[in-house]
């Protein structure tokens, strides 16, 4: 197993300690007396707080962005993909924890630059989920609603899943897919 670099580390506890404090409440020195360096000795890893909030945030992002590239240029059907996405959310929480509540909760004390660039990358996503739903709902596979209820529906449902106190549990968030997938698909199949 390849050993993580001090600033894996770093990032990894700096996502653990946003998450429990939050950004805002959080500070450099907490940061270093959780991997045993002074301070100072932060800023010859990274320039600031501020870049480990941005890093949290956008590699987050990508990984969101890259499983719905994936499913995009699959050949699944709507119902198909919507699983896919479903365990994506759900398989975030196991090997991303700490990174997804930062990205779910504190995304907003991004700074401008890198807000408008990850609203941009939310946007697209939210974007291809709205274009997997409207094409179940012409393939005749979901029900005639309104697509973007459907998707903030869908969304809103799984954006609690980092809350899940044992996240390494694999039975339990199998399960807790299988019973997400389960109630929204009841609801929007035609």
């Amino acid at each position: 197993m390849k050993r993580k670099t001090r600033k894996e580390i770093l990032y990894e506890e700096a996502a653990q300690l946003f998450m429990e404090k939050g950004y805002p409440a959080s500070s450099v020195r907490e940061l270093a007396d959780r991997v045993g360096i002074e301070p100072s000795s932060i800023y010859s890893h990274v320039k600031s707080k501020e870049e480990l909030l941005v890093k949290i945030c956008m590699d987050t992002a990508y990984y969101f962005s890259e499983g719905m590239n994936e499913i995009e240029t699959s050949d699944k059907n709507p119902i198909e993909s919507i699983h896919i996405l479903i365990d994506l959310h759900i398989n975030a929480v196991r090997v991303l924890p700490a990174s997804v509540t930062v990205f779910t909760d504190e995304w907003k004390h991004l700074p401008a630059n890198a807000k408008a660039e990850f609203i941009d990358i939310r946007n697209k996503y939210q974007g291809q989920w709205l274009h997997i739903l409207q094409e179940g709902i012409k393939q005749g596979q979901l029900k005639e609603v309104n697509p973007m209820v459907m998707r903030d529906t869908i969304l809103s449902s799984l954006r609690w899943v980092h809350y899940i106190s044992d996240k390494k549990d694999l039975k339990k968030l199998k399960r807790t897919s299988a019973e997400i997938k389960s109630l929204l698909l009841e609801g929007i199949q035609a």
